[in-house]
């Protein structure tokens, strides 16, 4: 579980990021060899689970990140963690389960038209679940790094950068892992 939190930026950044993007361009480039000529409209239907593959690398840092943090915080002044878990499985789970709902109806052929006015309000509160984890975690690392509690514009610059992935990523992990790592 540590081990993603305590490696080094560019082994986060190759699994977050470039293992992925490798899935997507290999099903890209080798799709037409194996399926044939109609390969651009398979890969549309497959585009929807390389989404996730995606997003599901990026919450993984994201909440192992939160969870190691959260242990490094002095007692006194350590924040509860079940509105974080809370969040964080919500906004997953609405995302999948909102892929899935457009994937079926990708594959059934269905209107879509109506579908976004139904979707819209769950993805709503899952993007105010997903900032308020980008938060906790951008709290937690500002926190164990000053050993005090801290208002919200001394770690919206953190949050902020981790909310830039992948160029955030680069300045918060070894900040993460220099905090982390004994």
């Amino acid at each position: 579980m540590n081990k993603l939190v305590e490696a080094k930026a560019w082994k986060v950044f190759c699994f977050i990021f470039v293992l992925p993007l490798f899935f997507e361009f290999s099903s890209i480039f080798y799709m037409p060899r194996i399926i044939g000529h109609d390969s651009m409209a398979v890969y549309g239907k497959l585009l929807p689970i390389l989404t996730l593959t995606s997003i599901t690398f990026f919450y993984l840092w994201l909440f192992l990140s939160g969870l190691v943090l959260n242990k490094v915080i002095l007692q006194e002044i350590r924040p509860k963690l079940i509105l974080f878990k809370i969040s964080f499985l919500y906004s997953l789970l609405s995302i999948y389960v909102a892929k899935i709902i457009e994937y079926y109806f990708i594959l059934s052929n269905k209107d879509t038209q109506y579908l976004e006015g139904y979707l819209f309000p769950v993805k709503l509160v899952a993007l105010v679940c997903f900032i308020y984890c980008i938060l906790f975690v951008a709290k937690s690392l500002v926190t164990v790094e000053n050993n005090r509690t801290i208002k919200m514009k001394k770690y919206l610059f953190t949050a902020s950068l981790i909310a830039i992935f992948p160029v955030g990523l680069w300045m918060v992990q070894p900040r993460i892992r220099s905090v982390v790592t004994p």
